[in-house]
């Protein structure tokens, strides 16, 4: 596309945006006005206050003040939304969408601080909203991160013009029950809004499978690379055919059930791929690959690694595609991408570089220490374990981290966060001797005490659960005005 193509296309989209804009301001609600007002005032006083992070509290004030917020406010957002869910990757994915439609030129709300249950997203919407309700800042489109269990009730409010589901395996089975219960919820709520567009992880076939509950145009993407040398853990949860209960068989898979998949019995298969990435690169420090979709190639070079960060990039990639966005917004914004707080970013403690990787089930786990054990030199490694709300009070899924899979004794360790012991004795079972293991419950200390014999400019790794990563970037990332203490807000649960 050239940029007189380009100018034109941008022009067009302006001039049918201020059309609906018009049409889609509404008269002034006096209740709609008070719930705003109520919401950015209890933000103001979380922040000032000390105690959270304004990223939940405002919108579950203003949903009490007025129910039908959400709805009306989403009313006002003149190209619909996007919204993305699924287990694993949710806020780095939904950071880079946004950040490829805001360099396309589209103005674009968005929950950015992973905020995702309803009240988080009532929350996002009400910051963006002028006190009288009836502007969002002059939002094109909204961007959301939704929680699968919330998916249904988020959806019935924004009605999504495109929704976007990237993996499914077991996370937090207090909360969300077995990963066959999370697919029918998201299933339904698909089933339910016949006008949407559905971009699928076509390598997951839990995912794959929701296609038959699509009642609008339908979008796979997944990795075709023969050469990718990526080994194959065996976390394999989606191991039989949603149709017909064989078991599957897989042509090549790239982790845990994500591949290229087929049943034996009824001859369903990964569904061809609208959108690839191909010739994957994968480094300690970065990763690359090349988009081809829509007719066109591109190669993709991104700042993290990780091969699940190549599956989050090409479901960013390809979800703005349908959005809209061009092929040099998407290369352009994953290139000089930034990591997601938590997801590959990198602290200073003691003038140490320390990468916290959030790490909160088998899967993200195991991908975490595939990422990190990488070459032969020794590592410094911090497993931060946590069962507050926001964790899941079941720690047992550690027990199904094949940890020892790497010789973890060649490496220095350290057990910490609230279950800081039962993260020791898995360690212990894994091969790390007991003496071996630095036990402290406090994460700050513990990363203190981990690096304190590195040389300065050495690098370690954090793995984390949410809260643990929470309190962890309290401590190091220098940013306490976004989200001071939002630890203890999400240990009682209303953060």
């Amino acid at each position: 596309m050239d940029a007189s193509d380009r100018s034109e296309r941008l022009a067009v989209g302006r001039e049918r945006r201020a059309g609906r804009e018009a049409r889609r301001r509404p008269p002034f609600h006096p209740m709609r006005s008070a719930a705003i007002i109520a919401g950015k005032t209890t933000a103001t006083a979380t922040r000032l206050l000390r105690v959270g992070g304004g990223t939940s509290l405002p919108g579950l004030v203003a949903d009490r003040v007025h129910p039908g917020l959400v709805r009306e406010l989403a009313e006002q957002v003149s190209d619909g939304f996007v919204i993305v869910t699924g287990t694993n990757g949710k806020t780095t994915t939904t950071k880079m969408l946004a950040g490829i439609l805001r360099r396309d030129g589209t103005r674009v709300i968005s929950n950015d601080s992973g905020s995702n249950l309803h009240r988080g997203i009532s929350s996002s919407l009400v910051s963006s909203a002028d006190i009288l309700g009836r502007s969002l800042g002059g939002a094109d489109m909204a961007v959301l991160e939704v929680d699968e269990g919330s998916m249904p009730d988020v959806a019935s409010d924004v009605r999504p013009r495109v929704a976007l589901a990237m993996n499914f395996v077991r996370d937090q089975l207090d909360r969300y029950g077995e990963v066959d219960t999370i697919v029918a919820t998201v299933g339904r709520t698909l089933d339910a809004h016949p006008g949407m567009t559905t971009v699928l992880n076509a390598d997951d076939p839990y995912v794959a499978g929701l296609a038959r509950h699509a009642r609008g145009p339908v979008v796979h993407y997944g990795v075709d690379d023969p050469g990718l040398d990526a080994r194959p853990d065996p976390l394999l949860e989606a191991m039989y055919c949603r149709s017909c209960g064989c078991e599957l068989a897989f042509r090549k898979r790239y982790y845990g059930h994500n591949g290229d998949w087929r049943c034996p019995r009824c001859g369903q298969q990964r569904p061809r791929l609208d959108y690839a990435a191909t010739d994957v690169e994968l480094t300690p420090r970065s990763s690359a690959f090349t988009l081809r979709g829509r007719g066109e190639s591109v190669r993709i070079e991104l700042p993290v690694p990780a091969l699940y960060n190549v599956y989050n990039a090409l479901a960013a990639a390809s979800a703005a595609c349908v959005a809209g966005a061009s092929t040099e917004a998407v290369a352009g914004e994953l290139t000089a991408y930034h990591a997601a707080f938590g997801r590959m970013e990198t602290l200073d403690v003691d003038g140490r570089d320390c990468i916290l990787l959030l790490s909160k089930n088998p899967v993200a786990a195991r991908q975490a220490l595939a990422a990190v054990l990488v070459g032969d030199e020794p590592k410094h490694l911090a497993f931060a374990l946590n069962d507050n709300f926001a964790d899941g009070r079941d720690i047992s899924w550690i027990w199904d981290v094949d940890f020892e899979d790497y010789d973890l004794s060649r490496h220095t360790v350290a057990a910490t966060g609230t279950r800081a012991e039962d993260m020791a004795l898995r360690l212990k079972y894994a091969g790390v001797p007991a003496d071996d293991i630095l036990v402290e419950r406090d994460v700050s200390a513990a990363l203190r005490a981990l690096v304190r014999d590195m040389p300065p400019g050495g690098l370690a790794h954090a793995l984390a659960t949410y809260t643990a990563m929470i309190a962890i970037r309290n401590a190091f990332a220098g940013d306490g005005s976004t989200f001071t203490h939002l630890g203890r807000l999400m240990r009682r649960g209303n953060a």
